[in-house]
């Protein structure tokens, strides 16, 4: 079977997380495979981000699922910046 990430997700290869595409392979016996997704750490305060990794080529009847929806959370604590009282202005960042 081959696997792919979705262009629904979120993420974004090479800036969120490291997951190209790929081929597994299950040997006789075989019930399970890992694929590894390698999360990108930034110093970015964002939203949340999701990776959808697709399965493609299966057999029939080997999966219930055929999309997987991993959520990398985000880590960093948003700045908060207050302007004067009088100008009643807050962002933040």
């Amino acid at each position: 079977m081959s696997y792919s990430i979705n262009s629904a997700s979120t993420g974004i290869s090479g800036s969120d997380f490291i997951l190209t595409s790929g081929v597994i392979t299950f040997a006789e016996g075989e019930t399970e495979k890992t694929i590894d997704i390698q999360i990108l750490n930034d110093s970015v305060a964002e939203a949340d981000k999701t990776i959808i990794v697709e399965l493609a080529n299966l057999s029939a009847g080997s999966f219930e699922t055929q999309q997987y929806v991993y959520t990398i959370l985000d880590d960093e604590i948003p700045l908060v910046v207050i302007d004067s009282p009088a100008n009643g202005v807050a962002f933040w960042h």
